[in-house]
């Protein structure tokens, strides 16, 4: 009896081996072309909004903003029909801190910036509109460009601005919470 159950075990183990070198064993799971493997793109494609037949596109001038910068934007309108256009596109920037490390949710974003820009294309033609928030950013904050043109809106970009807000003295702390604590 003791033969036909280790007999059991050591087939058992040697066919649970072989079908798990079978399904991990590293391959080359990347489709390949006459040219070699695929490329990533190289860049992530800008969110375009599509409003009163132009394609409007918003960036930031710098992809990282130090703490006291002040942002810099470049809206890009371009009038895709035969005939002119005029409309107005709304630029509004929200900053949002970060989250205490002990909290579950996250702070209400606040309207840091906002700017009406009005726009006149003729046909074909593409404008660049280049903007300034006058709103310095802290450390730690989170940043987001929204675009509006009558009822459409997208978020343009969202960054990032290094750097670690300041503890709140205790006195600020609400209902007597406890205070940053830092090793002396």
């Amino acid at each position: 009896m003791k033969h036909k159950a280790c007999e059991t075990v050591v087939v058992t183990a040697a066919m649970s081996a072989a079908l798990t070198l079978a399904m991990f064993w590293p391959t080359n799971l990347a489709a390949t072309s006459s040219q070699g493997p695929p490329m990533p793109s190289p860049e992530i494609a800008v969110p375009t909004l599509k409003a009163m037949g132009c394609d409007l596109t918003l960036r930031p001038a710098s992809s990282l903003y130090a703490p006291g910068e002040t942002p810099e934007l470049e809206l890009r309108a371009v009038n895709t029909t035969d005939i002119p256009v005029q409309f107005e596109a709304t630029v509004k920037m929200t900053v949002r801190d970060r989250p205490p490390k002990l909290s579950r949710s996250l702070p209400v974003p606040t309207e840091a910036w906002i700017e009406s820009c009005p726009v006149s294309l003729a046909p074909h033609q593409t404008k660049v509109i280049r903007l300034s928030t006058g709103t310095k950013v802290a450390p730690g904050q989170m940043i987001s460009f929204e675009l509006q043109c009558g009822k459409e809106t997208i978020l343009a970009a969202r960054l990032a601005v290094p750097g670690i807000q300041a503890p709140q003295p205790a006195s600020a702390n609400p209902k007597g919470a406890a205070a940053a604590w830092a090793p002396k």
